[in-house]
């Protein structure tokens, strides 16, 4: 169950897993609706704010459960025969877990995030550069960069939604 769990995180944030299994529940401001990622658990080593859907807090309210104010992991691995706090889970096990429920043989996170940047380009008029963004890619050349101060969080927070809204539709 927490496997399916990171990989529809994955799947609705459009973020690389090693991200979405680093997450921590104090990264996540679920009255703003953003997940604050530190640059730490980037593999640009750079911060991103990702806009949360419906969808996506609907998970982590799932995740969560009657727990108030959790601490540590938000995707914890399997339960621990030893004491001590629970490990996360690893790439390999949501890799895995993808390959069994895709249709797709051999499929990856990563395919994930391309088929999201597809439908971005192929079925929606959000510019390139809200999409480049959400997948916390570097956009434009070293000038523009330096003059892009805005890191479009509330054109992305409407592409999120709608993403999230086009995983869920029947």
């Amino acid at each position: 169950v927490g496997i399916a769990r990171a990989l529809r995180m994955v799947m609705l944030t459009a973020m690389r897993v090693g991200s979405v299994l680093k997450a921590t529940w104090d990264e996540f401001d679920i009255e703003a609706r953003v997940w604050n990622i530190p640059a730490a658990h980037m593999k640009m080593k750079v911060a991103h704010r990702v806009p949360l859907s419906d969808e996506a807090l609907r998970l982590l309210a799932e995740v969560r459960g009657d727990e108030q104010h959790p601490k540590g992991l938000v995707f914890k691995g399997q339960a621990r025969s030893q004491p001590g706090p629970a490990k996360g889970m690893t790439d390999a096990a949501v890799r895995t877990m993808l390959r069994k429920v895709s249709p797709v043989p051999d499929a990856d996170t990563g395919g994930l995030r391309s088929t999201f940047r597809d439908w971005c380009a192929d079925q929606t008029d959000y510019p390139r550069e809200v999409a480049e963004v959400a997948l916390a890619h570097l956009v434009g050349n070293e000038v523009e960069r330096a003059y892009a101060r805005s890191d479009l969080l509330e054109r992305r927070a409407a592409l999120m939604q709608d993403w999230g809204g086009f995983l869920t539709s029947d």
